[in-house]
């Protein structure tokens, strides 16, 4: 889909041009680093099972400013931990499926795919932002992360 098709939707509906460009940037990390195995996971729960995907980079502290992201991915056990809150996270009330960016070292950035569901994750308030039809609740969240067991992408030395 190119960017117009982007700029026809929202002159009828802003919130649903912005649902679908969150899909696009969510899914970016695991289409272009994922394993076989992840895609696999992933990619069909997305596509045929119409789940949606949320894009949790912005934090309280950090704004969308990713060399200020405090929180951390810790490996431990052959997993990662991560700790931190996420905000203004475009679909996150209702997405089965966040792409995360967490810190993995002082200046390394990765992202993580977290379930929703998973144990550790919890929604905050959501927010509503002029503009965005509440209706179609493309308002944002607050979150909280708990553990993460699916690695996705490391970017040494971040961006």
């Amino acid at each position: 889909m190119g960017p117009w098709a982007f700029e026809e939707i929202a002159k009828a509906c802003a919130s649903s041009a912005l649902m679908l460009l969150i899909q696009a940037v969510g899914s970016f990390p695991l289409l272009s680093a994922g394993n076989q195995k992840q895609k696999k996971k992933y990619l069909p729960r997305i596509s045929q099972g119409r789940e949606l995907i949320a894009y949790l980079v912005t934090e309280p502290g950090a704004g969308s400013d990713v060399q200020a992201v405090s929180t951390t991915a810790k490996r431990s056990r052959g997993e990662y931990i991560l700790n931190g809150r996420k905000t203004f996270a475009t679909n996150g009330a209702i997405a089965g499926i966040y792409s995360v960016l967490a810190k993995t070292g002082e200046k390394e950035l990765s992202f993580f795919i977290v379930d929703r569901q998973q144990e550790g994750v919890s929604i905050g308030k959501i927010e509503e932002k002029c503009g965005f039809d509440p209706g179609r609740r493309t308002g944002t969240s607050r979150e909280s992360l708990g553990e993460a067991r699916r690695w996705v992408c490391h970017c040494n030395g971040g961006f």
